[in-house]
């Protein structure tokens, strides 16, 4: 602001630096979060090189966006030896020697910004006064500054996961806007543990495919907050082939495919107990009288509620056609 503004002097009026004969104090812009402090710059460029003795101007930072803030001398007036009061909003850099104030940030502000804090905030810098060595008024004109406050936000990474039974995810939370980076962990609905620093863990078993909300909430901000979704996936069990006819001695193959599970272990039954299994592998008894049905049915290790069947249609040999032997007469 301050550039421009010489800028646009300079196409009017040339008087050697100066606009007009004014010298001008300036409040520098910054962003913030809600509940932190920002440090603002209030620098002073002089229409009067080596004849300014003092300053004064009042702050005036947004009504309840900013609790509370505080003054103290810049370099340039350090270096010229200056000394600075300030009561209320008001402050005056003054010295009893004789060193003119220079160009440069005479004064530094830190505002304390309040935790509900949005937007563009206005600080205004006003009622500037210019005193010179010779102990007249020197003519003055002040700019504003601008805090841009970032909205409170909080993301949960990952966005999404599965989990099958047992297993746990490390969850992280980001908080944007704000001084603090502390959430506080919630689930919905209450299935599997949460810690208090994001880590969650699925049931042991889970029964049915359900999906968890968890969320995370600021500290600084309880009206912000961010979300995943944790899919718990139960155990699922096939098994192939579904139905199968052996003779007597022979064998077949059974595949069981466990799924949304780390333990792919199963164990066999047989229903009635007719012929034997080992691994899947089915062998049929040595005689089969009469045709009959066997259940073959394999049990998840990881979760005895899942379970999945075939059937083996057991057939006797068929039967070989006598000849029937004339008698010699």
């Amino acid at each position: 602001m301050l550039v421009s503004a010489r800028f646009l002097c300079g196409l009017v009026f040339s008087c050697g630096g100066c606009c007009f004969g004014q010298s001008i104090l300036s409040l520098s812009s910054a962003s913030g979060e809600p509940g932190g402090p920002v440090t603002l710059n209030i620098s002073f460029e002089t229409a009067y090189p080596g004849k300014s003795a003092g300053l004064q101007w009042t702050l005036n930072p947004p009504f309840g966006e900013v609790g509370s803030f505080n003054t103290i001398a810049g370099p340039a007036a350090v270096s010229a030896q200056k000394s600075l009061y300030c009561a209320a909003q008001t402050c005056l850099l003054a010295g009893i020697n004789s060193n003119p104030l220079g160009n440069g940030v005479v004064a530094v502000v830190t505002l304390n910004l309040s935790p509900t804090a949005a937007g563009n905030l206005v600080v205004q810098l006003s009622n500037p006064v210019e005193a010179l060595l010779d102990g007249s008024g020197g003519s003055i004109t002040s700019t504003n500054g601008i805090v841009n406050v970032e909205a409170t936000s909080v993301t949960v990474a990952p966005a999404s996961a599965s989990l099958f039974n047992g297993q746990s995810l490390e969850l992280s939370a980001t908080v944007a806007g704000a001084a603090s980076s502390n959430v506080i962990w919630t689930m919905n609905p209450q299935v599997g543990t949460l810690s208090s620093s994001g880590l969650y863990t699925a049931p042991p078993t889970i029964s049915i495919n359900q999906t968890i909300v968890v969320t995370a909430t600021s500290v600084a901000d309880p009206t912000k907050s961010g979300s995943t979704d944790i899919y718990l996936l139960a155990v699922a069990l096939t098994l192939s082939p579904t139905t199968i006819s052996l003779q007597p001695w022979q064998t077949a193959q059974f595949i069981a495919n466990v799924s949304n599970s780390s333990n792919g272990a199963v164990i066999w039954n047989l229903s009635p107990a007719l012929g034997s299994i080992s691994d899947g592998k089915y062998s049929a008894p040595r005689r089969i009288r009469k045709p009959e049905s066997v259940t073959i049915t394999a049990t998840s290790v990881a979760d005895s509620t899942k379970s999945a069947s075939a059937v083996v249609n057991l057939v006797p040999f068929p039967l070989r056609g006598r000849r029937k032997v004339d008698q010699k007469q």
